[in-house]
């Protein structure tokens, strides 16, 4: 009984500390792949099954750009193998993505602020390319509410359009 209650407290211990380190992991990668500060409201990480979920994820836009925000994510869940993650690659066997509302915003210099995610530089824009690390999604669970344009004029004006596309 005593060792179940020590293997308790413990756990109690670790897995803030797990959820902080891969807290850490994944605001340094999302910004790595994108050249985009996250904000994230919680990431769950399990101890006993390999599962992340992060909710409240956000992008922030970069600073040429007079929105502070590019992509509200309420909701990411992977469920990904060990196995391949310990031997370098990425394999989620099931992933999750609700994409609340992505904002293409151009603005008075006529740039796109997808233009300048750090992985649309790197393909040298349009052309497509293979992934520089193996990757593997078995199933993909994908929502997306809406899509905002944004045109900002050099002479003041904005125009603004909305695509309420509700895919799931």
């Amino acid at each position: 009984r005593l060792a179940l209650l020590a293997a308790v407290v413990l756990a109690g211990f670790l897995v803030p500390a797990g959820d902080a380190r891969a807290g850490r992991l994944v605001d340094r990668t999302v910004t790595e792949l994108t050249g985009l500060e996250p904000v994230m409201a919680q990431l769950r990480v399990g101890t006993l099954r390999s599962v992340a979920g992060i909710t409240g994820m956000k992008l922030r836009n970069p600073a040429e750009f007079q929105d502070e925000m590019m992509l509200d994510l309420p909701d990411v869940f992977v469920d990904y193998s060990l196995l391949a993650l310990l031997t370098g690659r990425l394999h989620f066997t099931k992933m999750r993505i609700h994409v609340r509302e992505l904002t293409v915003v151009q603005n008075e210099d006529g740039a796109l602020n997808l233009h300048a995610l750090r992985a649309v530089q790197r393909r040298g824009g349009d052309t497509p390319q293979r992934p520089e690390q193996p990757f593997q999604v078995d199933v993909l669970e994908l929502q997306v509410d809406r899509v905002v344009y944004k045109e900002y004029a050099r002479d003041g004006t904005l125009r603004i359009q909305v695509f309420d596309v509700n895919v799931t």
